[in-house]
């Protein structure tokens, strides 16, 4: 195993520290939650969308939670990163730019105090969510990108494996060429001079 895959282990600080991020960005994502629910119960569709974006991003801390070990995976977990992105950018600016439209779109049209402090809650919740969201992602492309290259690497190795077993083998069979060669060679001389002692035998016994 390569230093890189030990870098990004189940137990390195860098999936610590993942892990945390998720964790974090799961607990203000569940949190938002509760300003849409107390402004009107059922929300208004303007309620809902909000609600959407807080599932989502729910969702997606979720999926950052485990080690994108296959490519599939990791597409899914930064589609619905990039979404969540987008809805809390969107809502946030928003609750920013017209906050009196947005109180009566969330079913409170009398603009009263406490509705005005769950609003400016939930757009400090969109603040932080979308903070860590994109943290989330760009932590995602980077530990992504670590694995390929990781990956690369021990395809190289495995190579230059295969390469020196291949040579090996190729050395082992020429010198058990060889040597087969030398002994049939030998045994072939073996017999020539066993042929020129027998014949040399039949002519002494000729000549006595």
């Amino acid at each position: 195993m390569s230093s890189a895959s030990k870098h990004w282990g189940s137990f390195s600080l860098p999936s610590l520290l993942r892990h945390a991020l998720n964790l974090l960005l799961f607990t203000l994502s569940s949190a938002s939650l509760v300003p849409i629910l107390l402004l009107q119960t059922p929300p208004t569709p303007f309620g809902w969308a909000f609600l959407a974006v807080s599932l989502a991003s729910i969702f997606s801390s979720l999926l950052g939670l485990f080690s994108h070990a296959s490519l599939l995976r990791f597409l899914s977990h930064a589609l619905l990163s990039a979404s969540a992105l987008v809805g809390q950018a969107l809502g946030l600016l928003s609750l920013l730019l017209h906050p009196e439209p947005c109180l009566r779109l969330l079913g409170q049209a009398n603009g009263s105090r406490n509705a005005k402090a769950l609003e400016k809650t939930q757009a400090g919740a969109l603040a932080g969510m979308l903070a860590l969201e994109a943290v989330s992602i760009v932590w995602a492309f980077a530990e992504q990108r670590c694995r390929e290259g990781e990956h690369d690497v021990v395809e190289k190795e495995k190579r230059v494996t295969a390469r020196r077993r291949s040579g090996r083998v190729a050395i082992e069979l020429e010198g058990s060429v060889e040597s087969a060669d030398g002994g049939s060679r030998g045994e072939g001389d073996g017999r020539e001079d066993e042929k020129k002692r027998t014949k040399g035998d039949f002519v002494l016994v000729i000549t006595s």
